[in-house]
């Protein structure tokens, strides 16, 4: 019986080639936005909240008013919906790789084979 043909995990690649963006994304969205004297935001809880502090006050303490706390509780709330999706696609990237053959070779019929991954950047 003659071994079957098999080629490269071109859905793994691709995956992989996303979740490095993914994860560059991540880490920008984690550690921005950044107060204004660029010290570096808090990191003491790992919710998608932290770090807005010293960005926040800044910006109070730059401009006092009513419509500046406004403006406070609107960052935090956008910022924390951002830092939510991108939390969203990273699970989905890990989710989508869990389920994706591990092995860098598949066979030639597999959908994990087919020409069609290599379109993604």
């Amino acid at each position: 019986m003659a071994d079957k043909k098999t080629t490269d995990n071109r859905k793994r690649l691709a995956l992989e080639r996303i979740k490095v963006k993914t994860d560059a994304a991540m880490s920008t969205v984690k550690n921005n936005p950044k107060p204004v004297d660029g010290t570096p935001r808090t990191q003491a809880a790992d919710s998608n909240t932290s770090g807005m502090e010293g960005f926040t006050k800044d910006l109070s303490d730059a401009w006092q008013s009513k419509k500046a706390d406004e403006f406070e509780a609107d960052i935090t709330s956008n910022v924390k919906d951002i830092r939510d999706q991108w939390d969203t696609v990273s699970n989905n990237m890990k989710s989508a790789l869990s389920e994706t053959s591990p092995n860098a070779k598949v066979p030639v019929d597999s959908i994990e084979a087919d020409k069609k991954w290599d379109r993604v950047p």
